[in-house]
C-alpha cells in the first residue's frame, strides 16, 4: 500500500513541476507568469507583466511574444536600455557578425556628421599681427562621438587699400578643452582693397563630450579686417568622419 501511495505521488508530483507557474497571479498565461501588480484580467493590465511561453520566448508587457524577446511599452524611451559604456546621444544598437550588439554612431542622423558655423559681427573686427582672435558670432563646437573629424576654413579677410600687394598670410588655430592642437599656416597672394579668400581643412582626433573652439592669427601682411556686411562668408565646417 505504501508503495502505490509512494508511486502516485511522484506521478502528481511530477505532473506538478511540469505545469504553468504562477507568480501573483492564479491564472498563468504561460508555462512562466509573473503578474507584478497582481492585477492581470486576461489581455488587460499585462503592461507590468512578464511571460515565458512553451517555445521559450518571452514576452515583457505581453502575454503573448511573438518573437524571442518581445518588449511592449507604451510610454517612449521605457522599453529598453542598455548602458555598458558606448552610450550616448544620437546613436544606434548595432550588431556585430556574431550578433553582439553595441551603441554606433548613426550615420542617418546628418546633425550628428555635419556642423556650419558663419562668422557675424556687428562691426569691423581689425586682426592685427601676432595677436590671437577667436572668430566673431562662433561658439564652440562639442564632439558627440568618438572618432575622427575634418575641419575645414573658408577665409574672407579683407586687405586694406593702404596695404602693399603682396604675400598674406595667417595661422588657422584649433584648441581642444582649451588646449591647442592644431596651428596651421595659411597664404596667399593678396592686392591690396582685395579679399584674402583661401580654402583650408584639417584632420583632428576628439573624444565624444570634448570641446573645440577656433582662433585665427595674422602672421603676413597685417592688419586684415572682417567686414562685418562680408563676415559670414568666413566659414568653418566640421564633419565626423568615424571611428
Amino acid at each position: 500500500m505504501k508503495k502505490k501511495i509512494l508511486f502516485l505521488t511522484t506521478i502528481m508530483f511530477s505532473l506538478t513541476v511540469m505545469a504553468q507557474v504562477g507568480v501573483n497571479t492564479e491564472n498563468p498565461q504561460g508555462i512562466f507568469h509573473i503578474d507584478g501588480k497582481s492585477d492581470t484580467n486576461g489581455n488587460t493590465n499585462i503592461s507590468d507583466d512578464v511571460v515565458v511561453d512553451n517555445q521559450g520566448r518571452i514576452g515583457v508587457g505581453t502575454n503573448a511574444p511573438t518573437t524571442k524577446v518581445d518588449i511592449r511599452s507604451s510610454a517612449v524611451g521605457r522599453g529598453l536600455r542598455l548602458q555598458d559604456g558606448t552610450e550616448n546621444i544620437g546613436k544606434v544598437l548595432t550588431s556585430d557578425a556574431s550578433g553582439n550588439a553595441t551603441w554606433q554612431v548613426n550615420v542617418g542622423n546628418q546633425n550628428s556628421l555635419y556642423q556650419e558655423f558663419r562668422v557675424s559681427t556687428a562691426s569691423n573686427v581689425t586682426l592685427e599681427s601676432g595677436v590671437v582672435y577667436a572668430f566673431p558670432g562662433i561658439g564652440n563646437y562639442t564632439a558627440l562621438n568618438t572618432g575622427k573629424y575634418q575641419v575645414f576654413y573658408h577665409s574672407f579677410l579683407h586687405v586694406p587699400p593702404t596695404s602693399n600687394a603682396g604675400m598674406k598670410s595667417f595661422y588657422f588655430i584649433i584648441n581642444n578643452n582649451g588646449t591647442q592642437i592644431v596651428r596651421d599656416e595659411t597664404y596667399s597672394y593678396v592686392e591690396p582693397n582685395y579679399h584674402f579668400n583661401t580654402h583650408y581643412s584639417t584632420v583632428v582626433s576628439l573624444n565624444a563630450g570634448d570641446v573645440m573652439s577656433f582662433g585665427i592669427q595674422v602672421l603676413v601682411g597685417a592688419p586684415l579686417t572682417i567686414i562685418n556686411t562680408l563676415a559670414y562668408r568666413n566659414v568653418i565646417e566640421v564633419i565626423f568622419l568615424g571611428i
